[in-house]
């Protein structure tokens, strides 16, 4: 299904679409976190689950990580941007069996 651009024709250019994610956790559990979603960047993935009409395939790159941190400096989370250079197409869902 191709979605439409600004003047309400169909899109024929890719589009970027920006994820902010965020990983919580114990320190090793942040650190395997941010290994298995940087394992993604640079490869073509598919992204579903940001609206109900389908999802989106593209190259996905993963930001710098910024570390957040309490009083005691003990790590707590870590947030990135992923950004998903998606075709113009978007696929629908598959239907449940």
């Amino acid at each position: 299904m191709t979605l439409d651009d600004a003047h309400g024709y169909p899109a024929l250019e890719r589009r970027e679409i920006a994820i902010q994610v965020a990983a919580t956790g114990d320190h090793m559990e942040i650190s395997e976190a941010q290994t298995l979603v940087g394992g993604h960047n640079g490869r073509n993935v598919r992204v579903g689950g940001l609206t109900d009409y389908g999802e989106f395939h593209g190259r996905l790159y993963v930001g710098a990580w910024e570390n957040h941190y309490d009083a005691a400096g003990t790590l707590k989370w870590s947030t990135s941007t992923l950004t998903l250079d998606a075709d113009p197409l978007r696929l629908l869902a598959r239907a449940a069996h």
